[in-house]
């Protein structure tokens, strides 16, 4: 029956001193204000201190010198950080009294009688202790008590209550779940895990405190997880002490969803041979997922370029209306690296042989020394026979060199055609030379000094009366200038048949 009313007393001391809580407001009227949020405190045989604190407040409007008096009690230390000190008009000021129990303080049982023992600490005592408090100004004056309550500890058990959130996560959506701690009088360390499908995901100490009994934590799903359900459970341990601890664990299915998450970073680099782009592309998702990009350019610029993965290895892309699109397959938890430029080596090559046949025209037009008319008129032509004779008129002029040590005009004609007799102008041909598909007349200068010209003229026959057009090949010229030969050509216009 003793151990039944010594079970009952604490529980009637938990529920007052721990579920009570409440403030009031001494001497409102009077100099000073009183305000003490907790009038009683509770706490284990093991740790006998005792904190209370409270607040005054000024009411007048001159400075105060509030004193505090404190009685002092066998077997405790009272500690504050002063017992005098002044507030000035509307002043307040929060004070602290921290209660410690010392070595002569002795524990008691709750029992009297004549055998009364003298308990030390641990060994099951528990009782109710009074610290009287006087705040004193002028010639007012308040007292108070404030009760502190020793338990013993092994007959209080603390309590927590896991729960896990049923809502369907992601890795970008955790899951949830909450600690509640029971009647704590003391902070109390409890080991947290959570698990799925008895992986622990999540292992932490953490620190419950008197005054913070809830606590929520969230915990993001691994990766590696696939869409689906799993089971999840939450595990909560408590060391009552070295030897003996407790567990309390929640138990819940929980939904993960699919979930895409490409983590994309770039980089660009741009020089005059070649323009870069190199992009790294993370699969952070919980399912295979598929990267696109579109790059956009004028057809021009698409003559130069190219793509391919980090590796050396061709990236396959398609072009259409001007856009490249790359599509990259990635597993769960893949990178991919992929690079694609613009490589102007092409263009350089391009430019370059343009620019060496433009100087090497102009060098030719602006070293050839002769300056050449070549006339084609009088065409007659037959309907059944097409072209049937034509005259040629070929002047040519030194315009820049001081003097041309020989000059050779060379002349070629198809063989269908033929000279007619006495239709040279001035200087007739050194030779005639017949090959199998033309005939070659060549004409030799010697000693053509600047602004010496020659004027050559003659009329072809087509003999054979061959149908369609005359084509004559470039007119070419055999320089010799300080010992050096050089060729230059002149061309003809097409006679339409």
């Amino acid at each position: 029956m003793n151990q039944f009313f010594k079970y009952l007393t604490i529980y009637l001391v938990l529920i007052l001193g721990i579920g009570i809580s409440y403030a009031d407001e001494l001497n409102k009227n009077g100099l000073f204000t009183l305000d003490i949020p907790e009038f009683e405190k509770s706490t284990y045989n093991d740790n006998a201190i005792f904190s209370f604190d409270f607040k005054i407040e000024n009411n007048e409007n001159f400075d105060q010198e509030i004193n505090l008096v404190l009685p002092k009690i066998s077997g405790w230390d009272i500690e504050t950080q002063s017992l005098s000190f002044t507030l000035i008009p509307g002043q307040v000021k929060n004070i602290v009294l921290d209660f410690k129990a010392n070595s002569e303080f002795e524990y008691a049982s709750r029992y009297e009688g004549q055998d009364l023992i003298k308990i030390k600490l641990n060994d099951g005592y528990s009782g109710v202790v009074y610290f009287p408090v006087s705040v004193a100004s002028g010639d007012q004056k308040v007292d108070f008590t404030f009760e502190g309550n020793i338990l013993e500890k092994d007959d209080v058990k603390v309590v927590f209550l896991p729960k896990i959130s049923s809502s369907r996560v992601t890795p970008e959506t955790p899951i949830g779940f909450s600690i509640e701690a029971k009647d704590l009088l003391e902070n109390q360390i409890v080991t947290v895990d959570l698990f799925i499908q008895d992986t622990k995901i999540y292992s932490k100490d953490h620190t419950f405190e008197k005054n913070h009994q809830y606590q929520v934590f969230q915990q993001e799903v691994p990766t590696s997880y696939d869409p689906g359900r799993y089971d999840v459970e939450l595990v909560v341990r408590h060391e009552d002490s070295s030897t003996s601890a407790r567990e309390w664990n929640a138990r819940q299915q929980v939904v993960v969803d699919e979930y895409k998450n490409l983590d994309i970073s770039s980089d660009f680099s741009k020089n005059l041979i070649k323009d870069e782009a190199r992009i790294v592309i993370t699969n952070l998702g919980n399912i295979e997922d598929t990267f696109t990009y579109t790059i956009s350019h004028n057809g021009f610029m698409s003559l130069f370029f190219g793509a391919e993965l980090s590796d050396g290895k061709d990236l396959d892309y398609t072009t259409k209306n001007g856009e490249v699109e790359l599509s990259i397959p990635l597993q769960k938890g893949e990178q991919v690296e992929f690079v694609y430029y613009y490589n102007f080596i092409p263009l350089y090559v391009i430019l370059f042989v343009i620019a060496v046949l433009v100087m090497y025209i102009y060098l030719r037009k602006t070293s050839n020394p002769l300056s050449v008319e070549t006339r084609i008129y009088e065409v007659k032509k037959d309907s059944h026979e097409g072209v049937k004779s034509i005259k040629l008129r070929i002047g040519f002029e030194n315009i820049r060199s001081e003097e041309i040590e020989s000059l050779r005009m060379i002349f070629r004609m198809p063989n269908y055609l033929s000279v007619k007799d006495d239709s040279f102008l001035l200087t007739p041909p050194k030779q005639v030379l017949k090959g199998n598909s033309h005939y070659k007349l060549v004409w030799d200068f010697k000693r053509f000094e600047k602004e010496d010209s020659r004027i050559l003229g003659f009329k072809l026959v087509n003999s054979k009366g061959i149908l369609g057009d005359v084509r004559i090949e470039d007119l070419e010229f055999e320089v010799k200038i300080n010992g050096r030969v050089r060729k230059y050509y002149s061309s003809f216009p097409i006679v339409r048949g």
